[in-house]
């Protein structure tokens, strides 16, 4: 219900507006849309990360985040000041309202095609050079294992290199525990937290290797002062 309230308002906006002020609208779209969890018990708290906004660089940002469930999303966007447009699976924009509206708010990649994860690198980064903001679950997929983090994926840091524009890692707590991403999905009332990191300049490290390894210091070392798992 939430989809088809702000699905109207998202698309005239898209086709009608300017891109700065058409992500104004998209951004309160989402913020809309990730408040319908909270009819579920769903609650959100941001431990300092909308004051953390305020140190962001003023131009764009990756906002890099670990990504445990579908509640993720929502969880951040409620936290952002800014829109941020999110890198999502393709298959995600087949469905016949939400995938509309998934192609208006979100940049598609089909992960298992190496000419769309080509193109999807150069569309972030002529999106980055507009001045847009990214939002990017380097792990590349929601974590079913048994611990709090995946790999990460370069992706996020050679393009953070590539273009200079500064990484800001978002750490969420407690979103397996409310909406896992097993099968079937339980829906369990929660508290969710967001928690942003400090901003990593990419001219501050050699490479992207030297970026990313910074960037997982900076989540195990959270996770080490309050383990994310067992997640009450």
């Amino acid at each position: 219900m939430a989809m088809v309230l702000v699905f109207p308002f998202i698309g005239m906006s898209h086709f009608l507006l300017p891109v700065r002020s058409a992500e104004r609208i998209k951004l309160m779209g989402m913020k809309v849309w990730a408040s319908s969890f909270y009819l579920f018990g769903i609650w959100f708290y941001h431990r300092g990360s909308r004051r953390a906004q305020t140190q962001w660089p003023g131009g764009p940002a990756i906002i890099v985040s670990n990504h445990n469930s579908l509640l993720d999303t929502p969880a951040i966007y409620l936290m952002l000041k800014r829109f941020a447009l999110p890198l999502a699976k393709i298959e995600l924009t087949r469905g016949p309202v939400f995938g509309h509206l998934c192609r208006w708010i979100t940049l598609p990649v089909d992960r298992r095609s190496s000419a769309s994860r080509q193109k999807a690198m150069a569309d972030m980064k002529d999106y980055l050079n507009s001045g847009g903001s990214l939002v990017i679950f380097p792990e590349g997929r929601t974590n079913k294992t048994d611990g709090p983090f995946m790999p990460f994926e370069s992706g996020a840091f050679r393009l953070s290199i590539e273009s200079g524009v500064p990484i800001v890692p978002v750490l969420v707590r407690n979103t397996r525990y409310c909406l896992a991403g097993t099968s079937p999905m339980i829906l369990r009332p929660g508290l969710v937290t967001t928690e942003a990191g400090p901003v990593f300049l990419p001219s501050g490290y050699p490479d992207a290797h030297a970026l990313q390894a910074a960037v997982v210091n900076w989540y195990q070392e959270q996770d080490r002062k309050r383990p994310l798992m067992p997640e009450i």
